[in-house]
């Protein structure tokens, strides 16, 4: 089952939208509403500021 961490682990080791998808078996657009979803969660604009916010916060 595909969900937000899934993607969001991915992401955080630094796979792209495409690499995320294609590990995922889902559409590099579908990738991007995930990492929008996870942004807006977290108020972040960016993967590395997402990326702190988790790691600092215990999410991941």
């Amino acid at each position: 089952m595909v969900n937000q961490d899934n993607v969001s682990r991915l992401v955080i080791n630094g796979a792209s939208n495409k690499e995320t998808a294609r590990a995922l078996g889902i559409s590099p657009s579908t990738v991007a509403t995930h990492v929008e979803s996870i942004f807006r969660k977290l108020n972040c604009a960016t993967r590395a500021a997402a990326t702190l916010k988790a790691l600092t916060a215990g999410l991941l």
